[in-house]
């Protein structure tokens, strides 16, 4: 009953997808012919204005102690991270730099500072794009652990952090099956794309929809991260479908 099914694998609810939008209209404008851009006029703007909105939503987070405009960086687990890359192009897309956690330097007042180019200068707002558990495993230029070093600028009131360890609800895989239903409650619209076909196999009537067709489909832990303990129907053999 801990299990979650998609049509489409990979693709998730994480604002992450906004770097994802912003690499492909990248790629897209380059390969794809004159009389096609019209086609793809909706597509960009939406994605630009998904950009824009989480800069404002950024920027809105800078802490207490921020008095001109937020000094923005997106914090990255660097090469280790697969998705890496996402980040390299959102950061590049949202004009902010790229920072590991080796990167960052205590101020006296509590706040950090981030390595820009060989120099160091103030942060306002941290963008963290790794996972939760992953925060005690790095350590800062100082060696200090990453999320003692976040949590003390936080309380110091000198650090805006987005997101906060713990507010991942919309990462859940599982939300994906309300995804249109909560565009409709809470907007009122309808969603201009449709999301992929989800089941959440604690529903006894889902469960009963896909059983014979898991060959179809990909199934994973709605616990998984980055897709652990994902299984693609599509591909695998029987006895990993049993499984």
């Amino acid at each position: 009953s801990g299990y979650v099914l998609a049509r489409i694998y990979g693709d998730r609810l994480a604002s992450g997808q906004a770097s994802l939008r912003a690499y492909a209209r990248q790629r897209l404008l380059r390969v794809i012919p004159a009389h096609l851009a019209v086609s793809l006029v909706l597509v960009l703007l939406v994605g630009g204005a998904a950009l824009a909105l989480l800069r404002r939503a950024l920027d809105e987070a800078a802490p207490p102690a921020c008095t001109g405009p937020p000094e923005v960086a997106v914090l990255s687990a660097g090469d280790t991270d697969a998705s890496s890359y996402e980040h390299a192009v959102l950061a590049e897309a949202l004009g902010v730099p790229l920072v590991r956690a080796a990167d960052l330097w205590p101020r006296a007042d509590g706040g950090l500072e981030v390595v820009v180019d060989g120099r160091r200068r103030p942060v306002d707002v941290l963008y963290r794009r790794f996972h939760d558990g992953g925060l005690s495993a790095y350590r800062t230029s100082l060696g200090q652990a990453l999320d003692v070093q976040l949590t003390e600028a936080v309380r110091a009131g000198r650090l805006g952090l987005v997101n906060v360890p713990g507010n991942g609800l919309a990462d859940d895989a599982a939300t994906f099956a309300w995804v249109p239903a909560m565009i409709g409650f809470y907007l009122g619209e309808q969603p201009l794309l449709a999301s992929p076909r989800t089941w959440v196999l604690a529903d006894p009537a889902a469960l009963a929809e896909v059983r014979g067709r898991l060959h179809e489909l990909v199934v994973e832990e709605v616990a998984g991260y980055g897709g652990q303990g994902a299984v693609d129907g599509r591909t695998c053999g029987a006895a990993a479908l049993d499984r």
